[in-house]
């Protein structure tokens, strides 16, 4: 796996709000700050460090109290008595009841001054000391003990991304505007929730801001990226691509537990409609994944077939006449063909796995492939143990490939069959390929022997060239005419003229067979 890693790889960046005087920002924060942060009503808290006793009151630096996946949260910073230990934060969560437990422990492995800010859900931590920032996602969990989650920095930490003041007759010499790089983490920054920073000394306040593209290239582990992801809302083209890197460098191993957190949001989206289309509320269980800021992606199949699936067919298809055209020479930087439907039948079973039917057009493109590359075994493995799950289009599919598998005819049959509600279908599919006295068998034994069409029988009857079959055939309709109707002509609106005709310059006169009865 590729670490990522270099000065240019900044995971936070910061925008200017508003500039004032320093004067002017000086008297704003000694107003903000001049109170004093209590715990709430019901909150659990034990001070162990040394020179605190219980009952403290807390400063306002080590406290923050933000939201994070719709849920309100307090957040404590823990200083070791010791410089050989390394600090940690609480993080106490909101109750059902109103009441706040320790529900996390972020583990800093870091000492000396931190400040907290809460951006997009991920609580961020800066270190004076180091000029680095760590993000923290509770939502990924981490090691329980005792019913707290220990949880650690989903990157290695990093700095926040430079920033230029604009200072107008900066030097004295010049009139044109100077950019002044400003100090980061310098002693007079100030933060506020959820995303405030300012700095009193050059009387400037910045938002901090997430950079999702740096952090694709920063997570090592693919499927905790793709899990932090799925949460924010603006990630759905960065969660596609990550899916394309995973494919293209060949680490298929996480590739399922990728898909399965993709349906698993996928699969929450749709009950949630149900759900709301019921008027019922929403409820979770777990505290983190029942807020309307935790849904974030989506990722629909036709997304994920539009942007990834067929694409990846689409080059291995490609990489594949080119290797044949140049005597086997094979490129290492495309994706077989073979792997890429292995990638499809993987995301069919993850789909599969949380609930979810899998529309036809991912079949389609399955069996496509393996029919491409000559892979009818595989196919009809497939199929014999429903990993493709049987339907109507895609049994058509199957009939409709017959010339290059021939299985495929009485593979289709089997599938409607099963299926119980495709009668009509398979008498069609009986009678184009002439096989007359098994459709009138079908017919019969689903209670559709009274209702058929004589005339589209006895058409395929006079196809097939059989004068055998014809003569059955057209007994079997004189004689269903004179148990219905008495007589052994036909109606006029059944068109089957011609067919008598037919019969007398074959066979001589149409025997009646209900005078025969009497």
């Amino acid at each position: 796996m590729m670490v990522f890693e270099g000065p240019s790889l900044f995971l936070l960046e910061i925008s200017l709000v508003e500039e004032h005087s320093k004067l002017a920002w000086r008297k704003f924060i000694l107003k903000v700050t001049s109170y004093t942060v209590v715990y709430p009503p019901g909150m659990e808290v034990s001070i162990a460090t040394g020179g605190h006793s219980p009952g403290v009151i807390l400063g306002e630096r080590d406290v923050c109290i933000g939201t994070i996946y719709g849920v309100t949260l307090i957040s404590i910073l823990r200083h070791p008595s010791t410089p050989t230990v390394a600090a940690h934060l609480d993080v106490y969560t909101q109750m059902k009841d109103g009441t706040f437990k320790r529900s996390h422990i972020c583990r800093l492995e870091l000492t000396g001054r931190f400040a907290v800010n809460i951006v997009d859900s991920l609580i961020v931590v800066h270190h004076q000391a180091s000029k680095t920032s760590l993000l923290f996602d509770i939502a990924l969990g981490g090691e329980v003990s005792s019913g707290v989650t220990s949880v650690f920095p989903i990157t290695v930490p990093k700095s926040v991304k430079p920033f230029l003041l604009t200072e107008l007759g900066a030097v004295p010499t010049s009139a044109r505007p100077i950019s002044v790089p400003c100090q980061l983490y310098a002693p007079t920054w100030v933060v506020f929730q959820p995303d405030i920073v300012i700095d009193a000394r050059l009387g400037c306040m910045w938002h901090l801001r997430l950079c999702l593209e740096n952090l694709v290239k920063a997570v090592e582990d693919k499927s905790q990226l793709v899990d932090c992801l799925l949460r924010r809302q603006q990630a759905k083209p960065l969660v596609l691509s990550v899916v394309r890197q995973v494919v293209k460098s060949r680490q298929l191993v996480s590739l399922g537990q990728i898909f399965d957190k993709i349906n698993a949001s996928y699969r929450n989206h749709l009950n949630n409609i149900i759900q709301s289309q019921m008027g019922e509320s929403v409820n979770s269980p777990n505290l983190l994944s029942n807020a309307p800021e935790s849904q974030g992606v989506v990722i629909e199949q036709a997304e994920m077939y539009s942007v990834v699936l067929a694409p990846l067919m689409e080059e291995a298809e490609q990489e594949e006449n080119k290797t044949l055209q140049s005597d086997g020479e094979s490129s290492c930087q495309r994706v077989p063909l073979k792997v890429v439907v292995g990638v499809v039948v993987e995301y069919t079973r993850s789909l599969g796995a949380v609930g979810v039917s899998v529309q036809h057009f991912l079949y389609e493109l399955v069996i496509n492939a393996l029919v491409r590359t000559r892979q009818f075994y595989q196919l009809h493995q497939l199929l014999q143990y429903h990993v493709l799950a049987d339907s109507k289009p895609l049994a058509c599919l199957l009939l409709s490939l017959v010339g290059v598998y021939s299985a495929g005819q009485q593979l289709s049959l089997d599938m409607l069959c099963r299926l119980n509600t495709a009668h009509d279908e398979i008498i069609e599919v009986l009678l184009s390929q002439h096989q007359v006295t098994p459709a009138l068998r079908y017919a019969r034994s689903v209670g559709l022997a009274e209702s058929v069409s004589a005339r589209k029988f006895l058409e395929a009857a006079t196809l097939c060239g059989d004068h055998q079959v014809f003569f059955s055939t057209f007994t079997f309709f004189i004689l269903r005419n004179t148990r219905l109707r008495g007589s052994a002509a036909f109606a006029k609106g059944e068109h089957c003229d011609v067919y008598v005709e037919h019969y007398r310059n074959i066979f001589g006169e149409v025997p009646d067979y209900n005078l025969q009865q009497t």
